[in-house]
C-alpha cells in the first residue's frame, strides 16, 4: 500500500503527540510525505497589513503558539534559535518573518517529520520533499505559502489565473513536470526518483533526505535542520522500539 498524507492530518496529529493510523497500515504502507517552506506565510496574508504593522501584537502571537507546544520556558530559548539562524542566512528577522518560520515548523513541518518517523520506526519507506517555489501574489508576501505546490502536482502553471499565484514560464513548467514525474512515479513504483530529479532517497532520522523542490530541484540532507533541533528537545521523533 502507498500512503499520501495531507499536510492537514499530519498537523492534528503532530499537535496531539500521536500518529493516528493503525500499525498494521504502517507496516505494510509506504509514505510520499510533502512540506512547504513557508505554509505559515498565508495565514499571515490573509490577516492582512494591519496585523504585519503591528509588531509587539505578532510577537505576543507568536510567543503564545510556542508556548501551548513546548511550555512557557521553551519560548524565549525557541524564539532566539529561530532569530539566531535566519540571521546567520542573512534572512528578515521582523516579527512577521519570525512569526511564519516559527509557525510553519510546529504547525505543518515538525509534526509532517513525526508522522515521517514513525512510518520508517514501523519498517516501512517514507520520502519527503520540501517546496520552497515562491508565490509571485501580494508582491510576493506570501512566499513558499500552504497549498502552492497543487497547481504543480496538477500541472496547472499554464493557466493565466492559476499564474497570479503560482508563477508562470518556463522554470514553472519545468519544475511541475518534475513533480508530476516524481508522484506518477511514486504511484507507480512506490519509489519517486526519476530522470529529471535524480535519485530521491528515503528518508531516515539520521540523514534527513529531502527533496527540495523549487528553482533549482534536488536532493539535500536535513534542511534548516538548526531550527528543528530546539523543536527536537520539546518533542522528539518516534523511534522504532
Amino acid at each position: 500500500m502507498k500512503l499520501m498524507l495531507s499536510k492537514p492530518a499530519a498537523w492534528l496529529i503532530g499537535l496531539a503527540g500521536f500518529v493516528a493510523i493503525p500499525a498494521s497500515t504502517l507496516a505494510r504502507s509506504q509514505l510520499h510525505q510533502g512540506l512547504i517552506a513557508t505554509a505559515g506565510a498565508i495565514f499571515v496574508g490573509i490577516l492582512g497589513s494591519h496585523l504585519s504593522r503591528a509588531g509587539s501584537r505578532l510577537a505576543g502571537i507568536l510567543c503564545f503558539l510556542v508556548a501551548v507546544i513546548v511550555g512557557a520556558a521553551g519560548v524565549v530559548q525557541v524564539v532566539d534559535v529561530y532569530r539566531s539562524a535566519r540571521e546567520s542566512r542573512a534572512e528578515s528577522v521582523e516579527a512577521n518573518a519570525l512569526w511564519v518560520a516559527v509557525g510553519t515548523d510546529i504547525v505543518f513541518r515538525w509534526p509532517s517529520l513525526q508522522v515521517a518517523a514513525a512510518h520508517v520506526a514501523r519498517g516501512s519507506r517514507a520520502y519527503v520533499y520540501l517546496f520552497d517555489w515562491e508565490s509571485p501574489a501580494f508582491g510576493g508576501i506570501l512566499g513558499s505559502c500552504h497549498a502552492l505546490e497543487l497547481p504543480f502536482v496538477f500541472g496547472a502553471v499554464h493557466v493565466p489565473v492559476v499564474q497570479v499565484f503560482s508563477g508562470g514560464g518556463p522554470p514553472a513548467e519545468t519544475l511541475s513536470r518534475q513533480m508530476q514525474m516524481a508522484w506518477l512515479s511514486f504511484a507507480t513504483r512506490g519509489d519517486p526518483s526519476h530522470e529529471g530529479i535524480g535519485e530521491w532517497r528515503r528518508w531516515e532520522p539520521a540523514e534527513r533526505a529531502t527533496m527540495m523542490f523549487g528553482a533549482q530541484s534536488g536532493l539535500v540532507s536535513a534542511p534548516r535542520d538548526r531550527e528543528l533541533e530546539v523543536l527536537e528537545r520539546y518533542r522528539p521523533l518516534p523511534a522504532a522500539g
